[in-house]
């Protein structure tokens, strides 16, 4: 038995001990199992078959303890980022004419919400249950009026299911998100996983493939990680993922120096100019679309993005550095975030849908993951 299959066995028992020992909220389908902690209503194991009979491997990254979570001494591995996702460029805003600042804790700027984000705050429980094969919870956060500088009090549910997939597949996980306020204020919410399909602490993603539903890359201005506001071509570039392409294809392009990698900003679903019209009620389409698609081609693992928001952030890890669950040691690039949500800086950039909730109105967010077991392969030819 080779070392790595070794680690990855010793990997899956810790896991099973460390669960037994969390706050964790276990959902469970035919054939999956998903680990909830209330802190940052965060993902934090997501448990998938194995080679070997009655083997389980965790795809995402995290941390044993949810403490870790609390602290701030990790990057939002599976949490849920609030009140809003992303950057504020100079940590300030202005709606109807009322200028807001708010916790700069990214250089100039608010970065997840500020110093203490949604992924740090204490999510209540507040319904959970199972049918058949399907198994949910949901998750409540009442931010007050002022929090990290932003105006108005929102109340926010995030709701978890796990279900078998019609198909055969390992099972589809669904991540729904609804806000409401009681005055003016940006809202854009959503989950901040990071894979690894081979297992997490087994290594580097970037043998992992991409194929991604999108033609316009959102560039930022200037080596500054802010949207410049516009919208361009990917095609023929480091940044086209229309077909599957290994992560690590273009990840030492001098163009990505200065991030260390991809820590890019996609439109999905052919959106570019046309964007702030295609939007509805915070969202694109009523149902989630197809997204994208990360496959690890020696373990054959997949996971299909499903989405009703208009923008894809892709993160290759550039700058892991920490102990993870079970006993790993995270460093770069051994994982990829890949987040769906509203476009980073929209309360400052009107060529972006608005992400401002009003009173009387419900933000909606609505992602799923479908786990999938493709043949395995040969590493593609355009890995590195």
């Amino acid at each position: 038995m080779s070392g790595g299959v070794l680690r990855l066995a010793a990997l899956a028992m810790l896991a099973a001990a460390a669960a037994a020992q969390s706050d964790a909220v276990v959902l469970k389908n035919s054939r999956m199992e998903v680990h909830i902690l209330p802190t940052g209503a965060t993902l934090q194991r997501v448990l998938v078959p194995g080679r070997k009979k009655g083997e389980m491997v965790d795809v995402v990254l995290g941390f044993d303890e949810e403490q870790s979570y609390r602290n701030g001494s990790n990057p939002q591995m599976g949490s849920t980022l609030g009140r809003v996702g992303g950057r504020i460029a100079g940590a300030r805003f202005e709606i109807d004419g009322v200028e807001y600042r708010t916790s700069a804790n990214a250089g100039n700027d608010t970065m997840h919400g500020g110093e203490i984000g949604w992924d740090r705050r204490q999510f209540s429980v507040v319904d959970k249950g199972e049918e058949g094969n399907s198994s949910w919870v949901t998750l409540e956060y009442q931010s007050p009026g002022g929090e990290m500088g932003f105006p108005g009090a929102v109340n926010c549910t995030v709701t978890y299911t796990l279900r078998d997939d019609e198909d055969g597949e390992y099972g589809r996980l669904e991540y729904e998100v609804k806000a409401v306020t009681d005055q003016p204020t940006p809202v854009s919410v959503y989950l901040h996983p990071y894979f690894n399909l081979a297992g997490q602490g087994s290594g580097s993603v970037l043998n992992h493939t991409l194929v991604m539903n999108s033609s316009y890359l959102v560039p930022y201005a200037g080596q500054t990680p802010v949207p410049s506001g516009e919208f361009a071509p990917v095609a023929g570039t480091i940044y086209d993922f229309q077909t599957p392409t290994a992560l690590g294809k273009h990840v030492d392009s001098p163009k990505l120096e200065w991030l260390g990698g991809y820590d890019n900003v996609w439109a999905l679903f052919g959106l570019g100019a046309d964007a702030v019209g295609a939007m509805q009620d915070f969202q694109v389409a009523a149902e989630p679309q197809w997204a994208a698609k990360l496959l690890d081609p020696e373990s054959g693992r997949g996971v299909e993005f499903y989405t009703t928001a208009p923008a894809m952030i892709v993160y290759t890890g550039n700058g892991l550095d920490q102990p993870g669950k079970d006993g790993a040691q995270y460093k770069a690039h051994d994982g990829v975030a890949i987040e769906v949500g509203q476009f980073p800086n929209a309360v400052n950039t009107p060529t972006f849908p608005s992400v401002v909730l009003r009173p009387g109105q419900e933000y909606v967010n609505r992602a799923a993951w479908r786990f999938t077991q493709d043949r395995p392969a040969k590493q593609p030819s355009n890995a590195e």
